[in-house]
């Protein structure tokens, strides 16, 4: 595995390659260009719960919460309701569709686009949509062996809700929240970009935080710009 500094370097080295390529474009065509804009195309912010998205992290918040491996099934369920209704609430306040997408596979910002288009809104909360989708998280597991409850990490289903506003000066936003343990795949409020696929969760994934400083100093170079 590559260390952070040799990530680092190679991120710094591809940005600055980007970084002439940009110059050499706008010398070459100076003559038809009016102005440049330095900025983002879009602000993505991912909210992870690093000390229980793992096994023993997860075994340490159950047993700080007195519960044992055997109601692990209802406790998820009740914490799962929390952060449905809590995902929600604000939907529900300012009186905005909830839609349940029966298929993974529906264009989530066409839909919520729509009901923006239809209804009008220029301003505030649009809609939330939820759907089922495969996801990572934890299950009990009996070992044969050993006679005993384990904790393991496999493959389920999760539900899903998307969240979407208009804001006055951020534009189109949305958020991706997840309701099943460990909610390391949810997505705080973002702002739409042009690049990229839409409602692909991979490619809104960040390096690993010994590497987040790599990003940091080209956040900074970038907020020098815009000022």
């Amino acid at each position: 595995m590559r260390s952070s500094e040799a990530y680092h370097d190679e991120l710094s080295k591809n940005t600055l390659i980007r970084e002439e390529r940009m110059h050499e474009f706008t010398a070459q065509y100076a003559g038809q260009i009016a102005g440049v804009l330095n900025g983002f195309d879009r602000l993505v912010l991912r909210g992870t719960l690093r000390q229980i998205a793992y096994s023993f992290g997860l075994q340490g918040y159950l047993w700080a919460n007195q519960v044992l491996l055997k109601d692990f099934g209802p406790h998820v369920q009740k914490v799962s309701e929390q952060v449905k209704t809590s995902a929600l609430e604000g939907m529900k306040a300012a009186d905005r569709p909830i839609l349940y997408l029966p298929s993974s596979r529906d264009n989530k910002e066409e839909i919520a686009r729509d009901i923006a288009r239809q209804d009008g809104i220029e301003s505030g909360p649009v809609c939330a949509l939820t759907c089922v989708e495969p996801c990572w998280s934890f299950d009990v597991h009996r070992n044969r062996e050993t006679k005993q409850l384990d904790l393991v990490q496999r493959s389920r289903k999760c539900l899903f809700v998307y969240q979407y506003w208009q804001h006055p000066e951020l534009g189109w936003m949305n958020a991706r929240i997840r309701d099943q343990v460990p909610l390391f795949d949810s997505d705080l409020p973002k702002r739409a970009g042009m690049a990229g696929a839409k409602d692909v969760p991979a490619r809104h994934r960040l390096p690993e935080a010994g590497q987040l400083f790599c990003l940091d100093r080209g956040l900074g170079r970038s907020t020098a710009i815009i000022g």
